[in-house]
């Protein structure tokens, strides 16, 4: 197997737990957060692969990218989260030997490099804990608020519903943001069964505690955002509904009905509501095994460096750059 050198802007549980499962299968991996010339160039890695949360790569990355290639060994690039407003020729004379994005929806914004394309999400850790009451009624919703308090007010339904308003603090007081709360109650625009949530605590006594439908299916939310929800929440007695474009991530694991709900990301308040208007199935939960979620997706790795390895080998021998004596 080949050596890979894994590089991350910061050691996080995902790449960790990329460079270990690539170890698994036989491949010679060292992690840094330090690009350094002499390193690349004195140490036999055959292949170098560049994970970042979100463009643009800084100018060091640039530089390195573009420098791996030039000593004919292959520059991988994993995108994690996509800003949309970045134009589709980004970066086009920075094109890697092959890139992984997130999210097959991803794809569109880098049509014109040619280059060997991947689905690869944000690996987690899959936790095995389960509740201790077997068979749990699904006892409410939760639901993420990622921009606006108002969504609540788009949202039907009877179960009680909790908000998890954290990342709104960002923008306004908790005190400001639960004086708001209380005019759309007293306003009748929210029901009273309706509660906003800002303590990591009562999140975690949630999830912990009760058996929940868990609606991630906000378009707004990054993948990496998502995933680190998926690992605070499967094979816990909860359901996860989530979007189409979401679901491309792990599309080998996810069934519709049977281990959570897809929806579609266009009009999703729309399709969620119908969703909430008829009883969700208590027996549908969340739950995958470490192997089925994340084996599929290494053997694809492996194969994309296998293939561009090929691919590289093959242009090196071959006779249109052989040096004639």
């Amino acid at each position: 197997m080949s050596h890979v050198l894994l590089y991350s802007r910061q050691s996080t549980p995902s790449v960790d737990q990329l460079a270990e499962q690539l170890l698994s299968v036989g491949y010679t991996v060292e992690q840094t957060q330090n690009l350094n010339i002499p390193r690349v160039m004195l140490n036999p890695y055959q292949i170098v692969h560049f994970v970042v949360d979100q463009l643009p790569l800084t100018v060091k990355e640039s530089v390195f990218l573009t420098l791996t290639k030039s000593l004919g060994k292959v520059a991988l690039l994993t995108i994690f989260n996509f800003d949309q407003k970045i134009s589709k020729k980004t970066f086009d004379f920075l094109c890697p030997d092959g890139l992984t994005v997130s999210q097959t929806n991803f794809l569109k914004y880098f049509r014109s490099w040619n280059c060997p394309k991947i689905i690869l999400p944000s690996l987690f850790e899959v936790t095995t804990t389960r509740k201790t009451k077997a068979n749990l009624e699904r006892t409410g919703l939760l639901m993420p608020v990622l921009s606006d308090i108002m969504l609540a007010t788009k949202i039907k339904t009877r179960q009680e519903t909790f908000f998890d308003a954290r990342a709104l603090v960002a923008q306004s007081s908790s005190a400001a943001l639960r004086k708001l709360w209380a005019q759309l109650v007293h306003a009748e625009k929210i029901p009273a069964h309706f509660h906003l949530i800002f303590s990591e605590q009562k999140l975690s006594d949630l999830i912990n505690d009760e058996s929940l439908t868990v609606v991630l299916a906000d378009p707004l939310m990054s993948h990496l955002d998502f995933t680190a929800w998926l690992a605070r929440i499967v094979n816990r007695d909860h359901l996860v509904i989530l979007n189409d474009n979401q679901a491309t991530g792990f599309s080998h694991a996810w069934t519709s009905g049977r281990n959570c709900q897809v929806i579609s990301h266009v009009n999703w308040i729309a399709e969620l509501n119908t969703q909430l208007a008829k009883p969700l199935s208590a027996q549908i939960k969340t739950s995958f095994k470490t192997a089925e979620l994340v084996e599929p997706l290494i053997n694809d790795l492996s194969r994309l460096y296998t293939k561009i390895l090929h691919q590289k080998t093959s242009l090196l021998s071959s006779d249109s750059v052989n040096i004639s004596k």
